[in-house]
């Protein structure tokens, strides 16, 4: 699934049903409609593929749809600009590619899910810790999970 074809997809498929008649449009900047109909896509198709008791196929569908909830939960717990979280998120995400494949990187991210990996990506590239998951990161953790749902 090539993300920007199917982003080109719904922008032709939102005006051929606004040129039909079909649905009223109230904006002119349908990359907007287009993005959150991926986004539900995407997020759908991961809950499928999380349900499923064999491996789950689309290791890029699991990673980019937590890299997504992940920035909102930057933007929430930190207090960070769409465009911070976003830059975080993916920083930390290459930071695994590093020393992970996809499939590894889509499993950790799928166990830990968009909280835990919004908590460690903060700890490793904004506060340039290397290690999480030893009991400094544990013991800095501990106040947002107080605080802030993980769900």
């Amino acid at each position: 699934m090539n993300k920007e074809n199917l982003l080109k997809a719904f922008d032709q498929a939102i005006i051929d049903l606004e040129a039909a008649g079909d649905i009223v449009v109230t904006t002119t900047v349908y990359s907007k409609i287009s993005t959150y109909l991926y986004s539900v896509v995407r997020d759908e198709l991961s809950d499928e593929y999380k349900q499923q008791s064999t491996a789950l196929p689309l290791p890029e569908l699991r990673i980019e749809s937590t890299l997504a909830h992940c920035i909102t939960k930057l933007e929430t717990i930190f207090n960070l600009s769409a465009d911070a979280a976003n830059q975080l998120a993916y920083q930390f995400y290459a930071l695994c590619r590093e020393c992970r494949s996809e499939l590894e990187i889509a499993d950790y991210f799928s166990h830990e899910g968009p909280f835990e990996i919004a908590l460690t990506a903060y700890y490793c590239c904004r506060m340039g810790k290397n290690r999480f998951g030893n009991s400094d990161y544990l013991e800095w953790r501990q106040p947002f999970y107080d605080e802030f749902e993980r769900e």
